[in-house]
């Protein structure tokens, strides 16, 4: 009887596959555009935002992958309103998961201009912790 081997091989697929969603979500969530609203609150969207919208007020498209450094700050005298400490976070959160599983030696995809899956070279995995280690300079506060 093979059932323990085909339950294992089960398994390995049900792993691949989550490995895959989990790639393509990572690369549809790269394709984000983010900016500030009038209330200061950010907006996510995968369509640019609307006309009223002056550039300096967009965080991240996808296009240039960082943000102005004016649209981050906040202004000169006066409290981040608690939305924004929220906001921040849940990227500090986010951004150390990330650099965590960035160092675990796991075998990381990314998706090229085609949407075929690449391996994440030496390369890319020095520009990725670079950016996490950015982003959690930027978002976590001691």
């Amino acid at each position: 009887m093979q059932t323990g081997c085909a339950v294992g091989r089960f398994r390995w697929r049900i792993c691949g596959l989550a490995l895959v969603w989990g790639v393509t979500a990572l690369a549809q969530a790269t394709e984000m555009w983010i900016w500030l609203d009038e209330h200061n609150r950010r907006v996510l969207s995968d369509r640019p935002p609307p006309a009223t919208v002056p550039p300096q007020r967009i965080v991240r498209s996808p296009s240039s992958r960082t943000a102005p450094a004016d649209a981050l700050a906040d202004p000169p005298g006066q409290t981040p309103p608690a939305v924004a400490l929220d906001v921040r976070a849940d990227n500090c959160d986010r951004a150390q998961a990330s650099l965590a599983q960035l160092q675990s030696g796991a075998r990381l995809l990314m998706r090229d201009e085609h949407g075929q899956p690449i391996p994440m070279d030496a390369a890319m995995v020095r520009a990725e912790r670079a950016r996490l280690r950015q982003i959690i300079r930027d978002n976590c506060r001691q």
